[in-house]
Order: structure tokens, then C-alpha cells, then sequence
């Protein structure tokens, strides 16, 4: 993948494109790489050269690699916006969805 860089002072106008090795094939997706992830991974959108089912059925998840740096930790729980993966534990915090349930 790679950002189309048409005004270099203007990143908020960077588009995505990308190609397989050695392909002729560069699909644009006019929109910033935050709206191309939730595109994709939302299934609203396909690119050409993902497989068709991409990114399948289940939802995709982020597996952290080694135990959060406990600086970021503190500042994030003092901020309301931590929430331990591995226990759910998370001070209160609310994340997408959770809010009046």
C-alpha cells in the first residue's frame, strides 16, 4: 500500500493506492488510510486486489505483543481511557457500543 501524495503541504488529501507484486493494477480509494481500515474492515467497501471475502465473517481483532508499558498505562487510566483486553477490566471505561447498556 501506498499514500497518492498530490499536495505534499495537505496530508488530510493523501488517497491510498496499492498493487501486487509486479502488477499493473493501482486501485485508488479517494480517502485518508482511517477511512480506508474502516472501509475494508467494515466490509463497507472491497479493493481489487483483496480476495473477495476479505476480510471474512468474524471481526478483526488486535492482539497486543508484550505487556503495555505501564507510563502509558497510568495516563491513559488517569484519563479514563484505559481497558486491560486480557481481564475487560477497564475503571469504568465505555468502549463503542457499551454506552446505556
Amino acid at each position: 500500500m501506498y499514500w497518492v501524495i498530490e499536495r505534499p503541504g495537505e496530508p488530510d488529501t493523501w488517497t491510498i493506492t496499492a498493487t501486487e507484486a509486479r502488477g499493473m493494477m493501482w486501485p485508488r480509494f479517494p480517502g485518508g488510510i482511517i477511512e480506508f481500515l474502516y472501509a475494508i474492515l467494515s466490509r463497507r467497501t472491497t479493493f481489487a486486489l483483496f480476495p473477495k471475502d476479505f476480510p471474512g465473517r468474524r471481526p478483526p481483532r488486535f492482539t497486543p505483543s508484550g505487556e503495555p508499558d505501564p507510563k502509558w498505562v497510568a495516563m491513559l487510566r488517569a484519563q479514563g481511557l484505559y481497558r486491560d483486553i486480557r481481564t475487560g477490566a477497564g475503571d469504568g471505561v465505555q468502549g463503542a457500543g457499551e454506552a446505556g447498556e
